[in-house]
């Protein structure tokens, strides 16, 4: 089994936030203050700034959420695909002028939900080259070294077998599974892009900061994730 990056291509643009979209501030670190961003959590339910043409199968935000229609959610579903769940997407048709203080009103979308990874891929492996360099005892906050190796990363040996799924240090990044992949180029959604994880060069090169794992995963993953993460930090 293979895992697959599902993202846009370069030339497509990603939709954009709705300005009343925030991320919520949690408890400060009590170690570090400079460690809030990884005790923070968003708002529960996406809102956009829905583009003229609407959503096309799929599409993506500027900070990474992944939205689907119909055609899309139908087709996952009736192939029995696992490891997602589904919420409500709100949406302004109209644009925010910034020098105007009334903010447009959101309304549900009636055929799109943002579309929320469940699945667990597992921890990255020992192979892969990335390693905790720092993990934070008060918030979680957590460092990795750069990724080597990419075709060391997916650890099939941990994959819960769910075909959407992070991968532990790179939750931000959705991946799904073989048959899910052949399910979106059956559907040719326009302006996707699916790769291989061994050919997502942009993975590679930069030191990793995922934060914690508990906004990426069900409690129970993600105490797995934390628990190993301490292990690692006290060898």
């Amino acid at each position: 089994m293979n895992a697959f990056r599902v993202t846009l291509a370069c030339n497509r643009p990603r939709l954009l936030w709705h300005p009343s979209m925030q991320y919520r501030p949690c408890r400060p670190c009590p170690l570090d203050t400079t460690h809030n961003g990884a005790m923070s959590e968003r708002d529960e339910f996406l809102r956009i700034i829905l583009p003229p043409r609407g959503i096309e199968g799929m599409s993506f935000t500027v900070m990474g959420e992944c939205l689907i229609d119909a055609v899309v959610l139908s087709a996952f579903r009736d192939a029995g695909l696992r490891g997602f769940g589904v919420k409500t997407v709100f949406a302004s048709s109209t644009k925010p002028n910034l020098t105007d203080s009334r903010t447009p009103q959101c309304f549900a979308l009636p055929d799109v939900w943002e579309l929320v990874p469940t699945g667990f891929g597992g921890i990255a492996s020992p192979d892969a080259g990335t390693a905790l360099m720092r993990l934070c005892a008060g918030c979680g906050y957590s460092k990795y070294s750069a990724i080597a190796n990419l075709d060391r990363v997916f650890d099939q040996t941990e994959w819960d077998g769910s075909d959407v799924f992070r991968i532990w240090p790179i939750p931000v990044v959705m991946f799904v599974s073989d048959r899910a992949a052949e399910i979106l180029h059956r559907l040719r959604l326009p302006g996707i892009s699916i790769r291989c994880i061994d050919a997502c060069e942009e993975l590679c090169g930069n030191t990793l900061t995922p934060g914690a794992p508990w906004p990426y995963w069900p409690y129970e993953i993600a105490s797995r994730i934390h628990e190993r993460m301490v292990a690692s930090a006290r060898e």
